[in-house]
């Protein structure tokens, strides 16, 4: 075990046929895959150097499954909670009604309930951000295809070369704000590949405070 930030983290050791280190995080277990031989000092050591994201890492997870709560039947979007509901139907789907989401599912497992939650958080996303997409197409005079998937490590991807933008459907339990300065990013890289100076000029142009979001976002 590791103490990281009052955090008890257990460690868990998998020796594989690769040339390098790696780890994932796993509720409260640091999953380390290593090469065969490698002593358990220098995974140790591996571990020390990693603390910062290891910790930062499983926030994220904490605070992404803050957003839905199945025990307490509520749901975080746009930053406001609302009432979830889970019901079994013939068939599966689900509906926001009367500011309540509703899960219509065959079976109560929660593998099968959180596969159509991801499907009501794209739907409902969708709909969130037609005017903004609206909005930036004039400002940018383009119109890029406009993709959402449930994406771990990213809010949102630009493909100059396919003229499309992927944006992540966990983007749905923040601000408003917070998705137009997310969707703005990746438009600006239609103009800049990089994020150099000249690429924060141009965000900053139409969004001055756009810091003051993405700092929510981290």
């Amino acid at each position: 075990m590791i103490k990281i930030k009052n955090i008890i983290f257990k460690i868990d050791i998998n020796y594989k046929n690769i040339k390098n280190i790696y780890l994932r995080i796993k509720d409260n277990t640091i999953v380390v895959s290593a090469p065969y031989l490698t002593s358990l000092n220098t995974i140790n050591n591996f571990i020390k150097s990693k603390e910062t994201w290891i910790y930062n890492h499983y926030q994220k997870n904490i605070n992404r499954a803050a957003n839905v709560d199945l025990d307490k039947g509520t749901i975080r979007l746009l930053n406001k909670e609302y009432d979830l509901y889970i019901a079994t139907k013939n068939k599966t789907g689900w509906a926001f009604i009367n500011n309540k989401l509703y899960i219509f599912t065959r079976s109560m497992k929660e593998e099968q309930i959180n596969i159509i939650i991801k499907q009501a958080l794209k739907g409902i996303l969708k709909e969130i951000i037609k005017p903004l997409i609206a909005k930036w197409n004039m400002v940018f005079n383009r119109d890029p295809k406009i993709e959402i998937k449930y994406l771990k490590s990213k809010w949102g991807i630009c493909y100059v070369n396919n003229n499309k933008i992927v944006l992540s459907s966990m983007l749905v339990h923040y601000d408003m704000r917070c998705i137009d300065a997310v969707i703005l990013h990746e438009y600006v890289h239609f103009l800049v590949g990089n994020h150099s100076a000249n690429f924060y000029n141009i965000i900053y142009k139409y969004m001055p405070d756009y810091d003051t979001y993405k700092k929510l976002l981290e």
